[in-house]
């Protein structure tokens, strides 16, 4: 008695939603597509392909276990989000059957890059003796290019003794005078 191809892949889930981090190593496993097939011997035997959505090669799937793991360095920056589509096909004779897994792929991102400040130089404000206090005595202005709330700058004076007559807004970067 031999085994008719008659099974389908079963993957279960049939799709994946899973976060992998900007700059991971190659080989970082992402997700592992887990699939069954109910013939027996080489009709029940799975091989697994990215058939869709990596242009770039950016991920590798192992063939017999359907280890998706990350290929190239990725960068949310380039590409935030990614789908593949993940072909998984037995090895029945004549005829081979397949199923299909969507995996929806989230590039998280790191904090990579340091404030700067803008001009890169340094600053200079003058004060007059009779100035009065809460008024804005200059401005200092920094980027951060990493993006969403890993970009978000903020101010403080770091040796806030030393500089006890000033007061400096902590989203604006606008200095104020505190005390005369």
């Amino acid at each position: 008695i031999r085994d008719e191809n008659d099974n389908s892949p079963s993957c279960i889930p049939s799709s994946y939603s899973v976060a992998v981090k900007e700059n991971s190593l190659i080989g970082t496993s992402v997700v592992n597509i887990s699939c069954v097939d109910l013939d027996l011997g080489a009709n029940g035997n799975l091989k697994y392909y990215i058939s869709e959505g990596d242009k770039n090669g950016s991920f590798a799937i192992d063939l017999k276990s359907g280890l998706l793991t990350v290929n190239q360095s990725l960068s949310a920056e380039t590409i935030l989000t990614q789908t593949l589509t993940i072909l998984v096909v037995d090895s029945g004779s004549p005829v081979q059957l397949s199923s299909r897994v969507i995996v929806a792929i989230y590039v998280a991102e790191e904090n990579e890059f340091a404030p700067i400040f803008l001009p890169t130089d340094y600053y200079v404000a003058f004060i007059y003796e009779n100035a009065t206090i809460g008024k804005v005595v200059g401005q200092v202005t920094a980027k951060d290019y990493d993006r969403g709330p890993l970009g978000d700058v903020s101010f403080e004076l770091k040796n806030s003794t030393d500089f006890s007559e000033f007061l400096i807004d902590s989203r604006s970067g606008e200095i104020i005078l505190s005390n005369s």
